[in-house]
Parts: structure tokens; C-alpha cells; sequence
């Protein structure tokens, strides 16, 4: 007969825990005794925490690295942008100067003129009439859940435990449709000259 040996597989992290769990529970089982077989199991836990230590390291510098990555391509971005911006201003504002609408290359660039748009420079000035209003309404009550409905529509109905929260905002849409009959808001105004600058 041949001798039967027992292959030791190290557990995955998935069973890292309960591996390490059943083989102290078969030490004190065995009155402190340590096996051949339970020094080759301990060993193999051991080996797969250090190299756990050091994949947690190692992943730990890769998110550092990322973020300081992504910090960097923020910062470009931004400077790109701000740089894109300056140079759309000054190209948009010279062609409108010089009449002129389009430039055509190996692409073609374009102005378009932008619909218009409400700017409401001072939402305070801006009379009651082009404002839209929304009211919030809360309860506060501590009521135990045995009471029934009678007691708890009482409960509700006490102005002590209800909160009202007016909010009045200016209605673009109506402040919209007045501008563009030709009549003033205060407070508010209509943007139609704007141009965007286009690339095909």
C-alpha cells in the first residue's frame, strides 16, 4: 500500500478567518498540542496574513498615486478650460467686431446666437406677481402608536406641532413672458445677445 499524504491548500481571504478559527479550536481540543499537520495549517495562515499586509500596502500606494494623479489632470483641466474661455471671448468678441460669422478651414468655425435667456439679477426686487410660491407643512408629534385616529387628527390639528415654511422664488417662465411682451421686472433682465462659438 501506498503511505496516503494529505495535501495542505492555503485558504483563501474568504476563508481566512474560519481557517484560523477551526485550527485553534483543534489545538485546545488536542490539549495544546500541536500536530504536524496543524504547524503546516498555522504556517500557511501565517503566510497568507503577511502577504495580505503587504497587498493592502501596495493597494494602499496605488489609490495615493491615483489621487495625485487625478489632482493633477483636475488642475489641467481647469487651466485648460479658463484658457479655453479667454480665447473664445477674445475670437467671438473680434469676429462680431469684424461682421464676421464663420471661418472655414480644414473645420469649420461658426457663431451661433444663443436664445435668450433670464437673468435675475436681484431675485428681492422682483415683484410678487412674477414669483411662484411654495408652502412647506410639518408636523412635530409624539404620538404613541396605541392612540387612535380621533386622538391623533386632534394631535395634528394643535398649531403647537405644526410648522409652515413659505418659500417665494421668481417664476423665470412668467418673468420670461413679460420680458418679451417689452415689459419691465425688476430685478430681473433678458439676455439675447450672446453668441456661442461652434466647431464642425
Amino acid at each position: 500500500m501506498q503511505n496516503e499524504q494529505t495535501t495542505h491548500q492555503p485558504p483563501t481571504y474568504a476563508e481566512l478567518r474560519l481557517a484560523a478559527s477551526e485550527i485553534l479550536n483543534a489545538i485546545e481540543e488536542n490539549d495544546g498540542e500541536l500536530t504536524a499537520s496543524d504547524e503546516t495549517t498555522l504556517q500557511l495562515i501565517q503566510n497568507k496574513l503577511v502577504a495580505g499586509c503587504f497587498a493592502i500596502d501596495n493597494r494602499r500606494q496605488s489609490i495615493s498615486q491615483a489621487k495625485e494623479m487625478i489632482k493633477e489632470l483636475q488642475g489641467r483641466v481647469k487651466a485648460a478650460e479658463k484658457t479655453a474661455a479667454f480665447l473664445e471671448s477674445v475670437v467671438v468678441s473680434t469676429m462680431q467686431t469684424m461682421g464676421q460669422s464663420k471661418i472655414e478651414s480644414y473645420k469649420k468655425f461658426s457663431l451661433a446666437k444663443n436664445p435668450g435667456r433670464i437673468d435675475v439679477f436681484s431675485p428681492r426686487d422682483v415683484p410678487s406677481d412674477y414669483c411662484s410660491a411654495k408652502i412647506e407643512v410639518s408636523f412635530d408629534l409624539s404620538i404613541p402608536a396605541e392612540y387612535d385616529e380621533y386622538i391623533q387628527t386632534c394631535k395634528a390639528l394643535d398649531a403647537k406641532n405644526i410648522a409652515i415654511k413659505p418659500t417665494i422664488t421668481p417664476s423665470k417662465t412668467a418673468i420670461k413672458d413679460a420680458l418679451w411682451r417689452g415689459e419691465v421686472v425688476p430685478g430681473a433682465q433678458l439676455i439675447d445677445n450672446e453668441f456661442s462659438f461652434r466647431i464642425k
